[in-house]
């Protein structure tokens, strides 16, 4: 009997904390016209930084989290949007914060 009421607190316990880390903070992944706006809105800050939109969409997702949270979102911007072929700068980091304020992550 002990062993169930352990366990059964351990699954309570568990189920408490999962939801407490859910990711109420990254959005839904647009669609339609919505995704369209996004994948435009990063490409006007540098069409590299969109050399997958399926990966674009997905950094851009995350990205609202660090945002909603309030973590370094330029720095985050930089390690997110960056690839082999492209080191996101400084200024494009800020400008895809501002980007994703005004579209995906409002």
């Amino acid at each position: 009997m002990r062993i169930r009421a352990t366990a059964a607190t351990v699954t309570a316990l568990l189920t408490i904390a999962l939801t407490a880390c859910s990711s109420d903070d990254i959005p839904a992944a647009p669609t339609g016209s919505e995704r369209t706006a996004l994948i435009a809105a990063l490409k006007a800050v540098n069409p590299a930084i969109v050399t997958d939109e399926d990966e674009a969409i997905d950094a851009a997702r995350k990205q609202c989290a660090t945002l909603n949270e309030g973590g370094d979102s330029d720095a985050t911007a930089r390690d997110r949007f960056s690839t082999s072929e492209h080191v996101v700068t400084d200024a494009e980091a800020q400008a895809i914060n501002e980007e994703l304020i005004r579209t995906l992550c409002s």
